[in-house]
């Protein structure tokens, strides 16, 4: 199956691109960007709170950080759909409810190939690879138990990358857009103090 509008269908296909995004930081948007080639729309979407219990900034400050990270992509919005539900945030709910609200667009969930490994621990994993569309997203050629492979070459970077480069004290220069090292100065995220 192709990525993307079929030329059979005039269903709208919506990749969601969920995550805390503890920040939001250059290697998201390489995803983001990657994934708006390839579909209608790309919906970011922040967790309300972290499913395994980490903790992290407040939800409208990482959504905050979301928009100001996709700022030029022209398909890409950010949702606010797991933040208003409140509460911890599993992907079933999420789909489920997205089927609900929109019957007739089909949702395709990004995962990192990384989430892989922890992927049966989710909630209904069967349930999930059996009745939902999944896209990997990989740096390269990867093996990928069910849903779509999507290559893409984004950099190298984490969110606990950003985090400790902030505690201690060191640029975060390039792994964050200059919007979000604003917006995390300004608020004062992750002990941000200027360099």
């Amino acid at each position: 199956m192709k990525l993307g509008l079929s030329e059979q269908t005039h269903e709208k296909r919506i990749a969601v691109f969920g995550g805390s995004f503890n920040p939001f930081h250059n290697g998201h948007l390489a995803v983001v960007r990657c994934l708006a080639r390839r579909f209608d729309e790309v919906w970011v979407m922040p967790c309300n709170q972290h499913a395994l219990g980490k903790k992290l900034a407040p939800a409208e400050r990482r959504y905050a950080m979301c928009k100001l990270g996709i700022q030029g992509v022209k398909n890409a919005r950010v949702s606010r759909l797991e933040i208003k539900r409140g509460g911890v945030s599993y992907t079933i709910d999420t789909l489920r409810e997205l089927g609900r609200k929109y019957p007739h667009t089909r949702f395709y969930w990004a995962i990192s190939e990384k989430s892989l490994g922890s992927f049966d621990n989710w909630r209904e994993s069967e349930t999930l690879k059996k009745h939902f569309n999944f896209l990997v997203v990989c740096r390269g050629k990867c093996n990928t138990p069910f849903g779509e492979t999507l290559i893409c070459d984004s950099p190298r970077i984490s969110s606990s990358l950003v985090r400790e480069r902030i505690a201690r004290g060191e640029s975060i220069k390039g792994l964050v857009s200059e919007h979000i090292e604003d917006y995390m100065l300004k608020h004062r995220l992750y002990s941000y103090s200027p360099q």
